[in-house]
C-alpha cells in the first residue's frame, strides 16, 4: 500500500513540475530577446518546450554575469563608499564639536 502511494506522490510531484514549467515557459516566450539574454536563457531552447529545461545554454558567453548584474555591484560598492564617507564625516565634526566644546569648559573653569 505504501508504495503505490509513493509512486501516486512521486507522479503527481512529476505532473505539477510539468505544469509549473509550461507556465513558465509561456512567461518567457513572452518576453524580449534581450531580457532572455540578460537572464541567460535561450529563445531557442525555450521555443522546444519543457523537455529542454532548464532552456539555458551552457556557453561560455551566458556563463557570465550580465552587464546589469555588474552595475549593480558597481552602485552597491559607491553606495558602500558614499555611506562610510559620510559616516567619517559625521565622527569627525561630532570629534570637532566635542573638542571645542572641552576647550571651551576649561576656558571656562580656569
Amino acid at each position: 500500500m505504501l508504495n503505490k502511494l509513493n509512486k501516486i506522490a512521486e507522479a503527481y510531484n512529476r505532473y505539477m513540475n510539468h505544469v509549473a514549467r509550461t507556465r513558465v515557459r509561456e512567461a518567457l516566450l513572452q518576453s524580449s530577446d534581450r531580457m532572455l539574454e540578460d537572464a541567460g536563457f535561450s529563445r531557442e531552447l525555450i521555443e522546444q518546450g519543457v523537455q529542454a529545461w532548464p532552456w539555458r545554454e551552457t556557453t561560455t558567453k551566458q556563463q557570465e554575469k550580465p552587464l546589469a548584474f555588474d552595475k549593480i555591484s558597481e552602485l552597491h560598492a559607491v553606495a558602500d563608499v558614499t555611506f562610510d564617507h559620510g559616516e567619517r564625516l559625521h565622527k569627525q565634526r561630532v570629534t570637532e564639536k566635542t573638542s571645542k566644546q572641552l576647550e571651551e569648559t576649561h576656558k571656562k573653569v580656569a
